[in-house]
């Protein structure tokens, strides 16, 4: 009795170790892919019955009916292989073709003080403003701009005018672009396809020099009309300029 009920025991493994791929309905040659931004790639999957795919986060990565994957934006995501039944996971992670500059921090809301322990003491202090010098010849200038609570309000940069087109590059491969700003003197970008669901706005706009152009990264929300937004960061505009104008 002691040696059947040994091998009792072990049935379930034996059942489990039986188990091959040869059972799956779906077959897979490969179940992940790291992929450039704005590059595709073909899922190579085959089964008996119809097979259907869907991605989990289309902010990242499209897939069409036939298993053509498409990397938009920085990140990962997955996609649902589905057929008779069975479902299997592709994993998609779509890496930068442009890393122009790191971004600020964009903790928006955080204290003055809790912000300068992080970064460490700024080259330069305003009432309403703190700026940083980087070590970037593309990005070389951060300033951060705060409530009257003294609280993080907008983030931006200067970016040097002769990468223009990278720092195009560098958005579009991290955010949706929405359009241009009613005063027609901004590229507009958010944080989801979906503009109810967006929480910050990034703009890419001229400077008063012809050496810089400025990336301005706020809060956003929905409710907010464009018109409202633009006159949020027109207020960072100016102390930029400002700025700018004494390096003059």
């Amino acid at each position: 009795m002691r040696n059947l009920l040994s091998i009792l025991f072990c049935l379930p493994f034996l059942f489990i170790s039986c188990g091959s791929d040869d059972d799956d309905v779906i077959t897979l040659k490969e179940s992940s892919k790291e992929l450039k931004s704005g590059s595709t790639y073909q899922i190579e999957a085959t089964s008996g019955y119809d097979i259907t795919y869907t991605v989990e986060n289309a902010y990242y990565a499209t897939v069409d009916t036939k298993g053509l994957v498409t990397a938009l934006r920085i990140g990962e995501t997955k996609i649902k292989i589905s057929s008779n039944g069975e479902e299997k996971t592709f994993n998609v992670k779509v890496t930068p073709t442009s890393k122009l500059y790191e971004e600020p921090n964009l903790e928006f809301g955080i204290s003055r003080a809790d912000l300068i322990k992080k970064l460490g003491k700024p080259e330069e202090e305003t009432d309403e403003s703190i700026i940083y010098t980087t070590a970037s010849n593309a990005a070389p200038i951060t300033f951060y701009f705060f409530d009257l609570n003294k609280k993080l309000e907008q983030t931006g940069m200067l970016i040097s005018s002769v990468y223009s087109k990278d720092a195009a590059t560098f958005l579009s491969e991290r955010y949706v672009y929405v359009g241009v700003s009613d005063d027609e003197t901004a590229l507009l970008f958010i944080n989801n396809i979906a503009a109810e669901k967006a929480t910050m706005l990034v703009a890419f706009m001229n400077s008063n020099s012809k050496d810089y152009y400025q990336v301005v990264y706020m809060p956003y929300t929905h409710e907010k009309s464009m018109p409202e937004t633009d006159s949020r960061y027109s207020k960072y505009t100016e102390a930029v300029d400002k700025y700018l104008s004494g390096l003059q």
